[in-house]
């Protein structure tokens, strides 16, 4: 059972990470530089929309800009205890404080009240993005569904949620900011290199990602 950790469609989930255009950018202001780091819980449901299995883990998030304009959210997912990963990146591009990403036909999105959405396909899998960002936190969660999972007894649908806080950057936190950061925010942090996948094609990178040593 553990080794359906190891399918491709969880290859393809990532990290986030943005990028802005100008060190003055509102979006890069409030979301980019430090991660988000909290805890990850994956359900798998069958055909007939049972749950089959759970599990959590540790995940993280972060907007690294890019480029003019342009920004890389990378998301991070590690499942404790079986051979599972739930990491991705995607790239976009941002104004004022929303920003929105294309991969193939894979579209994500950071609306300006910090809402997140999108989805699409890629290969035989079916993206949803739902969630929102704050200047403190971030709450994602990424629905995975196989477009040929005909069998009931299958998996038919894989759910990842994100539940991630760091500290907001100074005059961007609201009062419910604070309070929600301060709940398991990390004392010590280290960056390692892990192989992640473009949520769009597959390709897999190196890169650095932060892990809470707590």
């Amino acid at each position: 059972m553990l080794r359906r950790w190891r399918h491709p469609l969880l290859a393809c989930l990532a990290l986030f990470s943005a990028t802005a255009c100008g060190q003055d950018s509102q979006f890069l202001s409030d979301y980019a530089g430090e991660a988000y780091l909290g805890s990850l819980r994956a359900v798998v449901y069958d055909g007939e929309g049972e749950r089959i299995m759970s599990r959590r883990g540790e995940g993280s998030a972060q907007f690294e800009p890019s480029g003019d304009g342009t920004a890389r959210l990378v998301v991070s997912g590690v499942i404790t205890d079986s051979p599972g990963d739930a990491s991705f990146v995607i790239d976009g591009a941002y104004d004022g404080n929303a920003w929105t990403a294309h991969a193939g036909d894979i579209r994500m999105t950071v609306d300006s009240n910090g809402e997140i959405g999108g989805g699409g396909t890629s290969g035989n899998n079916r993206y949803d993005f739902s969630g929102r960002a704050l200047p403190g936190r971030m709450r994602l969660t990424v629905e995975l569904r196989p477009l040929d999972a005909k069998s009931a007894q299958v998996a038919s649908r894989f759910k990842f949620d994100y539940s991630l806080n760091r500290t907001a950057p100074a005059g961007a936190r609201t009062r419910d900011d604070r309070a929600q950061a301060s709940e398991g925010t990390c004392r010590s942090i280290r960056y390692e290199m892990r192989p992640v996948a473009s949520i769009g094609d597959g390709t897999m990178s190196m890169l650095n990602v932060p892990v809470c040593l707590k």
